[in-house]
């Protein structure tokens, strides 16, 4: 057992900063409490420093069957609320005396008020003193791949918990103290012990098509071709265990699938891909490859971890099965090579995996799950399963994501979906929330379900949308398809006994809400690439609980399992309808944040009540031809804030490319896509927006001898009738620059950077010029439409109006350090498009990744 005080971490940094550089004192004392019984010890940590509120009380005592157990005491002065950990369904806040049971199960038909975790597990804990001025947080990480529980203690008068213990089954651990001091750093200390979030590639950001399941070759091709001609953007299609030969993995039904590379390259014709589903239970059947090889190398789960070692067996889908022993090293090296195509017979480089049914799921076992006396083997010796349960799918996990760079020698992303999961699978897998249910709590539920997996690392997240058991009814199922827009992970998937749901089977105004929103996905792919960039090199999470970004508010953390609305990124602030026959919506903004509405260009005062109309689900929009959607859910964007959006609401961005003959993953998706920057000024008359891209795919983006883009933009009124745009761009050798970003919720340390960028972008001419001769000739996202929203800012006359005239710019010279001014061969077109709202566009600002200086008059007063 080992407490651990875990330094200040950028999540992708090779070298520790103290974590006294916050105030935080991480001193440990360790002390046996009698030295007769050394399994017993305490210890102290001062989680304040100069600036907290005391000291926090550490015990730990080993029980019988080598079972753990670790209690933190907190301070007496504090009020601590306490919030995790995934995966539950029953809210994001602990209460106090209760018992939250961590153990990996296949959970049929799990219910929203329990306390049980489902598929998958974090031992992480959140504890925010709410009595303190900051709202001080640290992070309490226990890492024990047993099944365990969490224990909160009694509430204090002051409404507070008094303390918390971690209780596993078996195992040594190692408790992680991660001071903070806010829960946006506690994140970012947990992913430097754990390992940040992949960057994925960018096709899976996109809409995925799933159910349980599709018959045939001729039913996948057919449903391709219907998205293709109702020009409703999707990127991947899913099959589901039926398409394999007898439940066999890595194997296809030749009569269902009798030309699978051939389907796989319609699918990649119009510019999609493919996913497979492969559990790792096994079919025992000795002329089944798989298993024969798996047996005659004893890679298989033992019976017992005492004794000659004897196969265990149980029942999943293919009847009698084996389970992959993935805690073996040399088992996941195996399992690794049968995703090479000259393993898997009928695949391509273009299909990818989804792994189900990983906690392990054992249809006759104990809990449906393996019995805990079965034995694993770390390569050297035996041990119970017990020991590792939550880690099961982890590593099964683990050996996929190998298995993906293994059979492109090491050159593309992978992308797998996992169900079940533990500390550090965000460095391999999406997860999704399993098998909900179609109904309205479901969907109201994936938001605090969302919300506390990316509070617990598990960024890319999703639900399936519209419920996988039962069938919508179709308010529902537009309000499903609303709210899951924004979901990271967005796939629509349903059970084999529920009607189908493909989007032009409901009638036109259904069909036309639900084409909108998968629309308005694509629309905000720059946006959120960007957001998974923040994620995977600074630890900030897509979905943001609201105290991530307003850590002072004591509303963020009181109000967290109420709150319906949604933080996706720091700009985006989403109230979606998640009731029955709901017309209108409403929250409470951040008292610190102004926001303009997303459609209208409205301007609401930070802490103010904001209500919204929600458009019925049968009304028919004013869009006739479907190519730019309604106002699909109440949305604002953060004033001080812009984010790059697509300038185009094409049906065809990702998923149907004509460009090329094929979008496969040996070419750039966003090659040929233009990007609009949407700004909306603060009342400084400035805003700050980032935009990173890259190739889409390939992992060159983090090597040292290749480069990847991150444009910063920044806007601003210089007097009263000229708006000066900024956009420097950062080409980066593998790792990004050490400029001060902005931080999230204000409180981050120097040392954690956000993003590239800055608002002195002067400095970045030199720097830029000295690498531009060596970096390649890649083509980008060019950006070609820049929209302003203005209410805020005082230097706008009122009945002000764009001036239309050529842009003048200025760029550094890519052989040198000095500066030239060029004026720009078209006019961009300008034109006031609401109240307070003035867009110009024209020609590209940038073909390559250079840093460009824009200075325009864009407004005069009207006469």
């Amino acid at each position: 057992m080992r407490v651990v005080a875990a330094p200040m971490l950028s999540p992708n940094s090779s070298s520790s900063s103290s974590s006294s550089s916050s105030g935080v004192d991480t001193r440990v004392t360790c002390d046996a409490d009698d030295h007769d019984q050394p399994s017993r010890y305490s210890w102290s940590y001062d989680v304040g420093g100069s600036n907290g509120a005391g000291t926090l009380g550490l015990r730990f005592e080993e029980k019988e069957h080598h079972a753990t157990e670790v209690t933190a005491t907190f301070p007496k002065k504090t009020k601590m609320t306490l919030f995790g950990p995934a995966s539950r369904g029953a809210g994001i806040r602990l209460s106090s005396d209760r018992s939250f049971p961590l153990k990996n199960l296949d959970v049929n038909h799990y219910r929203l008020t329990d306390d049980a975790n489902i598929y998958g597990s974090v031992p992480l804990v959140y504890a925010a003193d709410l009595a303190s001025e900051h709202k001080y947080t640290i992070g309490l990480f226990w890492l024990n791949g047993a099944a365990m529980q969490i224990r909160t203690g009694r509430q204090q008068q002051d409404g507070g918990i008094d303390s918390v213990t971690f209780s596993s089954e078996a195992g040594a651990g190692t408790l992680y103290v991660l001071p903070g001091p806010t829960a946006a750093d506690v994140l970012v200390q947990y992913f430097s012990l754990t390992g940040a979030p992949q960057l994925p590639p960018l096709f899976s950001l996109g809409y995925h098509q799933c159910r349980w399941s599709y018959r045939d070759q001729r039913d996948v091709e057919e449903v391709n071709d219907k998205f293709s001609e109702t020009q409703i953007p999707m990127d991947m299609i899913w099959l589901d265990i039926d398409h394999t030969n007898d439940k066999r993995y890595f194997t296809w039904d030749g009569r269902k699938f009798p030309d699978s590379k051939g389907m796989v390259a319609h699918l990649v014709a119009s510019g999609r891909k493919l996913v497979t589903i492969s559990d790792p239970h096994i079919k025992v059947d000795s002329g089944y490859s798989v298993y024969h090889e798996a047996h005659q190398q004893k890679y298989f789960v033992a019976k017992s971890s005492i004794g000659a070692y004897s196969e265990f067996h149980g029942h999943c889908w293919p009847g009698e099965s084996a389970w992959i022993d993935f805690a073996n090293p040399h088992a996941r090296t195996w399992y690794a090579t049968l995703f090479s195509t000259d393993k898997y017979i009928g695949s391509t480089l273009d299909v990818f995996t989804w792994n189900d049914m990983n906690e392990p799921s054992v249809f006759s076992g104990p809990q449906i799950t393996m019995p805990m006396e079965a034995g694993q083997t770390n390569g050297v010796a035996y041990f119970a399963h017990k020991e590792l349960h939550n880690m099961y799918g982890f590593h099964q996990t683990q050996a996929t994501f190998a298995g993906h760079l293994y059979r492109s020698s090491g050159m593309h992303r992978p992308f797998l979906l996992t169900r079940s999961f533990f500390a550090g699978s965000q460095r391999y897998a999406a997860v999704w929330t399993g098998d909900n249910q179609a109904n309205w709590d479901h969907l109201r539920g994936s938001v605090a379900m969302l919300m506390m997996h990316s509070m617990s690392g598990i960024v890319f997240i999703g639900a399936d949308v519209g419920g996988f058991f039962d069938d919508p009814s179709e308010e529902l199922h537009v309000r499903w398809y609303q709210l899951g827009c924004l979901y990271p992970f967005f796939r629509g998937h349903s059970h084999e006994q529920t009607k189908r749901r493909e989007p032009w089977l409901y009638p036109g105004a259904v069909q036309r809400h639900i084409g909108d929103a998968i629309r308005f996905r694509y629309t905000l792919l720059p946006y959120l690439y960007t957001t998974f960039f923040e994620a995977h090199r600074f630890g900030a999470p897509i979905w943001r609980p609201r105290f991530f970004e307003f850590p002072q508010e004591e509303s963020s953390y009181e109000n967290i399992d109420q709150e319906e609305s949604v933080l996706v990124g720091g700009a985006l602030l989403a109230i979606p309808a998640l009731h029955q026959g709901q017309t209108s919506t409403s929250t409470t903004l951040p008292k610190d944040a102004a926001y303009y509405n997303w459609w209208t260009g409205e301007l609401y005062p930070g802490g103010s009540r904001v209500q919204f109309p929600v458009e019925s689900t049968h009304e028919q929009n004013n869009n006739n031809n479907g190519a730019k959607p309604s106002a699909v859910l109440p949305l604002l964007l953060r004033a001080g804030t812009g984010i790059p959006i697509l300038a185009e609401s094409t049906d065809q961005i990702l998923s149907s490319s004509k460009t090329s003959s094929s979008n496969s993953a040996t070419k750039n998706p966003n090659a040929h896509n233009e990007v609009a920057l949407v700004f909306a000024l603060d009342a400084t008359c400035a805003a700050e927006a980032y935009l990173y891209h890259d190739d889409g795919f390939s992992t060159d983006f983090s090597k040292s001898t290749n480069y990847f883009c991150t444009r910063s933009a920044f806007a601003s009124m210089v007097g009263s009738g000229t708006l000066s745009i900024n956009v420097t761009t950062a080409a980066e050798r593998g790792s990004v620059a050490s400029s001060a970003m902005p931080s999230i919720g204000g409180g981050r340390q120097s040392g954690m950077q956000r993003l590239v960028g800055t608002c002195d972008h002067g400095k970045f001419g030199p720097t830029i010029s000295r690498v531009w001769a060596a970096m390649k000739p890649l083509r980008y996202m060019d950006i070609k439409r820049i929209r302003i929203m203005t209410s805020l800012c005082p230097r706008i006359p009122e009945g002000s109006v764009f001036s239309p005239e050529i842009l003048s710019y200025t760029k550094w010279s890519s052989s040198s350090s000095n500066t030239s001014s060029t004026s720009a061969q078209s006019t961009w077109v300008v034109r006031q498009v609401a109240d307070h709202i003035f867009e110009a566009e024209g020609s590209s600002l940038s073909h390559l990744c250079t840093p460009i200086d824009i200075r325009s008059s864009f407004f005069q007063r009207c006469s």
